[in-house]
């Protein structure tokens, strides 16, 4: 006869109706131990989006007893794997002792089961260390491109059940990604439908996302979300009100003026809708109209409300954004021009990426077009900051290429190494106290030191060069000096699509405006050659036009570039990065710095 248990759980009585009434519903839909799985599935995505921990706790309990329950009739050791590690998960998260108490005894008695088998599996827990991180990325991807686009229905419960895989292996990024995912979906239909109980969905899983992230990168683009989340709502809200005052608005006209016939009212709402908005095409001619002028202000004003009333990160209308976005990289030139900052021109340079990202093929003239207005910036860099007048050979698109595939070969050679890492190095094949196990996963750890390190001096030899190149156009430095690396640079735990953060040292007694302003034009005309590479997305330069991270005002954070690659860039101008040589500009929290 099989071991069995009963535990008593307490909750207040209307928190224990109402979960109790939410596992029952989802078991209730079920035919047998696969189609109850799949409702519990729903129950925790509903959990998560409700933020209810509560029931997220209890579903993960019973998604353990599934699992467990499928051991014991299939034979199968992987599910008592599974069921402990759901078990372990639901314990993390909880914070009633006597649920915990529950959950600690169900955990013992599957690993007692678990005990009587026999298993190939490594199924015990284990944290994520800094050498698996950059297998795992790329196996999450792997994973989520494996989903079927057309299964739109069931793109839920496919994320959800990454989110279990996720809690099951132990690792944190698939079951962040597949959260964040999931958000992704929630904020899809809230901004197609206006929906604010989507959105309100998508704000929560976010946010649970971020709670258990790891990664800075990635909670800075969770951050970005949140706040996008936040504009689409307030945009929906304001739509609502609007329709509801103009509904109010007819209302009362109409008691107020009974023999005005029904044509009159809506010839009447017509105009003044037509006295108070304006046309995409409207926006960019009175903004080429300001530019012509020289009111740099106005145009940019103009063309960023174009952009604005046409911008929609689900389903972006490229030629549009392109359009647009070329047009403020004008007038970032112009402005570079008056004011001979490069970083005009380095916002400049990034408006035009971001334009060719959105432009069809290399054949499209609109693409010439931009690649020409780069060279032409880089040009007017060197002469209106830098002070070289005389005509440099300076980049050019072949350099821009060619600069472009030596960082493609850096990463196809990390992506060889890590396969050949994956196949030499298989500790999975073992019995969890093997020492055969033991002995590979410490070769394993020691492969991905090395494939780090290659790493890490790929990307010094490649930024050394292209400050050479800087170098070359400028002239010898007035000084000694050294570029430091940080963050995930110096610990060599760095990734080929990691952003650069470094600091420049230079000579003791040398600290004086010419040789600050050398520095300053070098680390500029660096960053102008790590923009041409096409990875660095528009919110990491801080346009206030279209992120004005400075602001208390969530609306003008509005712009989201999902277009872009994100990859090899500058950490970004946003008050909590900014850690180059740039510095970070005063907040009205922190001084400069």
């Amino acid at each position: 006869m099989s071991e069995a248990f009963v535990v008593f759980v307490f909750f207040p009585v209307p928190k224990m109706l109402q979960i109790c009434k939410k596992l029952v519903d989802a078991k209730s839909k079920g035919l047998g131990l696969v189609s109850t799985e799949t409702d519990y599935l729903r129950a925790l995505l509903d959990a998560m989006a409700n933020m209810d921990r509560c029931v997220e706790v209890e579903v993960l309990k019973t998604l353990g007893d599934v699992n467990l329950e499928k051991g014991r009739l299939d034979k199968t050791p992987e599910k008592f794997d599974r069921a402990m590690a759901l078990y372990r998960t639901a314990l993390l998260r909880c914070k009633d002792a006597d649920v915990g108490e529950t959950l600690v005894h169900r955990y013992r008695y599957a690993k007692k089961l678990r005990l009587g088998k026999r298993s190939t599996a490594y199924g015990s827990y284990k944290p994520l260390t800094d050498e698996k991180k950059m297998y795992l990325f790329a196996k999450v991807s792997e994973k989520f491109l494996q989903l079927d686009p057309r299964l739109k229905r069931s793109r839920l419960i496919e994320y959800t059940k990454l989110v279990i895989e996720g809690i099951e292996n132990g690792d944190t990024i698939l079951e962040t990604e597949a959260i964040k995912s999931l958000a992704d979906v929630y904020l899809k239909r809230g901004s197609e439908t206006k929906d604010t109980t989507c959105l309100t969905k998508a704000t929560a899983l976010y946010n649970t996302a971020l709670a258990r992230c790891e990664e800075f990168q990635g909670k800075v683009a969770l951050i970005h979300r949140l706040k996008y989340t936040a504009r689409i709502r307030q945009e929906s809200t304001r739509i609502q009100e609007n329709q509801k005052h103009r509904a109010q608005q007819r209302v009362h006209v109409q008691r107020d003026f009974p023999m005005t016939s029904p044509d009159t009212d809506i010839i009447g709402d017509t105009k003044s809708q037509q006295s108070t908005s304006r046309s995409y095409g409207e926006y960019l001619t009175t903004g080429d109209r300001a530019l012509a002028d020289g009111k740099l202000d106005v145009a940019e004003l103009e063309f960023a409300s174009a952009l604005r009333l046409i911008h929609d990160c689900n389903k972006p209308d490229l030629c549009k954004e392109a359009e647009c976005l070329c047009r403020l990289g004008d007038v970032y030139v112009q402005r570079g021009k008056k004011t001979r900052e490069g970083r005009n021109f380095t916002q400049a340079a990034s408006l035009y990426n971001a334009a060719l990202a959105r432009t069809d093929s290399e054949l499209d003239t609109n693409n010439a077009e931009l690649i020409k207005r780069l060279q032409d910036t880089e040009q007017w860099f060197l002469q209106q900051t830098a002070n070289i007048d005389k005509h440099t050979n300076m980049g050019s698109p072949d350099s821009y290429k060619r600069h472009q595939k030596r960082l493609e070969e850096m990463r196809t050679r990390a992506k060889s190494q890590i396969d050949a890492i994956d196949q030499q190095h298989n500790p999975y094949q073992y019995e969890e106290d093997s020492p055969d196990m033991i002995t590979v996963e410490a070769e394993r750890a020691e492969a991905v030191k090395v494939l780090f390190k290659n790493i890490a001096q790929d990307r010094r030899t490649f930024i050394q060069d292209l400050v050479n190149e800087c170098i070359a156009i400028l002239g010898p430095p007035p000084c000694k000096y050294a570029f430091i690396g940080l963050g995930s640079q110096a610990t060599e735990l760095v990734t080929p699509y990691s952003d650069l953060e470094f600091a420049i040292l230079i000579e003791e007694g040398k600290d004086n405006d010419d040789t600050r302003r050398y520095f300053l034009n070098l680390t500029h005309y660096l960053h102008l050659k790590v923009i041409n590479l096409g990875e660095t997305i528009l919110p990491a330069m801080a346009i206030p036009s279209l992120n004005d991270f400075l602001s208390e005002d969530p609306v003008k954070d509005w712009f989201f570039d999902s277009v872009t690659p994100r990859g090899f860039a500058f950490d970004g101008f946003m008050p909590w990065a900014s850690k180059t040589p740039f510095g970070r500009d005063q907040t009205k929290t922190k001084p400069p710095a």
